[in-house]
């Protein structure tokens, strides 16, 4: 089994939702165990998704509200029999029906969004820094594009770009259609470029005159021996973005 279809396959693998058929999931455990990337990799998002599990299961749940339900589903039912009997033809009947399933909507305990997001911030900014150290011990730029949003990180590996090995780094999103209330998957690979590998200044000249589809843009960094190269096929990459779009 290669990386890639590993980390394809580490999606169905989730602890509490084994979608993963037995006989991949037999190729893949070994994979994990022996390959020093898909292994981390794979154990760093288990820990993220353990932590974000974490949060949702704090959310407070009246002690009393298992009994409050039950109490309210037994007497809106028997009330619910009661019409139906004195009620004749199938119009009124439909007419309850859709009248009790009104009242049988009790109103559940809403979640902490301010808790929720705090951990999806979290495992965002958690993520950022595991993503970071992989490329550090690789030798390689730690600086990351930090104005993205990782929640957002689709993957990440070493790629060879004009002869040297550089951090690359894949987001997925989705990007409204026009005229649908649907949208469609969109993607943005960024690659880290350090001044210690290439000409900075000649790269943005010879990048302004690309166009087409994919788009290749690049960006500022915040470090001026950084700059980071954006491939995408998105309208805006800003869609990317935890904030606005920069230099």
């Amino acid at each position: 089994m290669d990386c890639k279809t590993a980390r394809l396959l580490l999606d169905f693998a989730r602890p509490l939702c084994p979608e993963l058929e037995p006989a991949d999931a037999e190729v893949l455990q070994p994979h994990l165990a022996d390959c020093p990337e898909c292994g981390p990799f794979a154990a760093s998002e288990r820990r993220l998704d353990d932590h974000l599990g974490r949060a949702v299961r704090d959310v407070p749940v009246p002690a009393d509200f298992k009994q409050r339900l039950l109490n309210r589903l037994t007497k809106e039912r028997d009330a619910w029999y009661r019409r139906w009997i004195v009620r004749v033809g199938a119009a009124a009947a439909v007419v309850a029906l859709v009248v009790m399933g009104t009242w049988y909507l009790w109103p559940l305990p809403k979640p902490n969004v301010d808790q929720i997001q705090n951990a999806m911030s979290a495992k965002a900014v958690a993520k950022e820094e595991a993503v970071a150290d992989y490329f550090r011990q690789r030798g390689l730029s730690r600086v990351m594009p930090s104005q993205f949003n990782f929640g957002q990180l689709r993957d990440y590996y070493v790629e060879e770009f004009e002869g040297r090995r550089v951090p690359a780094l894949v987001f997925w999103g989705e990007e409204p259609f026009p005229g649908s209330d649907r949208g469609t998957r969109v993607f943005a690979k960024v690659l880290v470029l350090s001044a210690g590998q290439f000409n900075l200044n000649d790269l943005k000249e010879r990048r302004k005159a690309d166009s087409g589809s994919p788009k290749v843009e690049v960006r500022e960094s915040g470090d001026p021996n950084v700059v980071f190269l954006v491939i995408h096929n998105a309208n805006d990459v800003s869609l990317f973005h935890l904030k606005g779009p920069e230099g």
